[in-house]
């Protein structure tokens, strides 16, 4: 079924953080015939590739498959097998148009089309992670209609609700709503991260339905399958994060800041970062033996690198931080966030411990330390 691009960013997702195996393989043909042995899939590409861009969509390929679990993948290839069906990845240059790819079933043949385009660089072609799993999704559902029946998904999907999709493309049909909801969950931490905003963000609680209800269909059907939660770190909480003006007593800048479940985080070192010079200053430490971290007022902070950088995707997951927190001698406990190894906290709990005032206007978070904090 054809899929158009829902984003760039979403469809140039691509490299997994899973190591990749060393092959005895030098040329392109050896390799496609080592992922065909491990997967079970039969490997073409229709269109001309230089033979670096095959080596390089290839690992690219093994990459996703390794996160969808090659022991899963190949449990579904074998639905297919088991049938008489020939399973085959076909890569095919994007010339034109939006399509990314694909996924059919014809005289016993399944074919997952993957469109391929030029890297940021125009230099090599990349393949799009994201479209993949979709169309891998599609995949998915097709084996269960060969284990169960073609109506066996559809009953259970329509029993999680109605009227809530993880995105607009969603609602062309259950079908690929079933595969969107299958990309967000495994295609990797910035997807889940957007689904876990969406989730957040719907209140008939329809979307967590679908994410349950997708772990119990592979979880009762296939064996190789565990859970979401184990299998794909589908955990935690998301963020939307995104440069925001702030003005700390009439000087302005570009942050970022993350928004989660409604309220504004910031790391703490580029808080300490803002605040260095006024009236309300404070030094940050990190004690590794005890996990904890100590908020010194009224010390100048000392900048360890990497303050006020815009290193952040727009979606991130986050994670409750386990460190103990201190402001001088007295422990605190407001909700803190850690994002890739930095903590981030809630920009009123931090005002409130230091008393000084902090507003939104005009799309500007507003601080002054020369007066104390009121709250909202």
């Amino acid at each position: 079924m054809k899929k158009k691009i829902i984003s760039s960013l979403l469809a140039l997702l691509l490299l997994f953080t899973c190591s990749l195996p060393v092959y005895g393989a030098q040329t392109s043909k050896e390799m496609s015939s080592a992922l065909q042995k491990k997967y079970g899939m039969n490997i073409t590409f229709v269109t001309n590739y230089t033979e670096s861009e095959k080596l390089t969509l290839l690992e690219q390929l093994d990459s996703i498959l390794s996160h969808l679990d090659a022991t899963f993948v190949r449990e579904v290839v074998s639905c297919y097998t088991q049938k008489g069906y020939t399973v085959t990845i076909r890569f095919e240059r994007l010339m034109w148009g939006n399509e990314s790819g694909s996924f059919g079933v014809s005289n016993k043949n399944a074919v997952l089309k993957t469109m391929t385009m030029n890297g940021r660089d125009d230099k090599e072609e990349r393949l799009g992670s994201y479209s993949f799993v979709h169309e891998f999704g599609h995949m998915v559902h097709y084996a269960l209609d060969l284990k169960k029946g073609s109506s066996y998904v559809k009953k259970k999907w329509d029993s999680c609700g109605t009227g809530a999709y993880v995105t607009e493309y969603a609602r062309q049909s259950f079908r690929e709503d079933f595969a969107e909801t299958f990309a967000h969950v495994a295609a990797g931490d910035y997807s889940q991260a957007f689904l876990m905003v969406a989730v957040d963000n719907n209140s008939t609680g329809v979307l967590k339905n679908k994410v349950d209800c997708l772990d119990t269909l592979l979880g009762e059907n296939f064996k190789n399958f565990t859970t979401i939660r184990k299998m794909y770190r589908y955990e935690g909480t998301g963020a939307v994060c995104s440069n925001t003006h702030v003005s700390v007593n009439g000087s302005s800048t570009d942050i970022i800041l993350c928004k989660i479940r409604g309220n504004n985080y910031i790391k703490l070192r580029d808080f300490a970062m803002l605040l260095r010079g006024t009236e309300k200053q404070f030094e940050v430490t990190w004690d590794s033996v005890n996990k904890s971290i100590a908020i010194i007022p009224g010390e100048a902070y000392t900048e360890v690198g990497g303050e006020l950088a815009n290193d952040l995707d727009s979606y991130e997951k986050v994670m409750p931080t386990n460190a103990r927190i201190f402001i001088g001698d007295n422990e605190i406990f407001p909700t803190a966030y850690n994002i890739n190894g930095n903590n981030y906290f809630k920009l009123r709990d931090i005002a409130k411990e230091l008393d000084f005032g902090v507003d939104w206007k005009n799309w500007t978070v507003v601080i002054d330390t020369t007066t104390g904090y009121m709250d909202e």
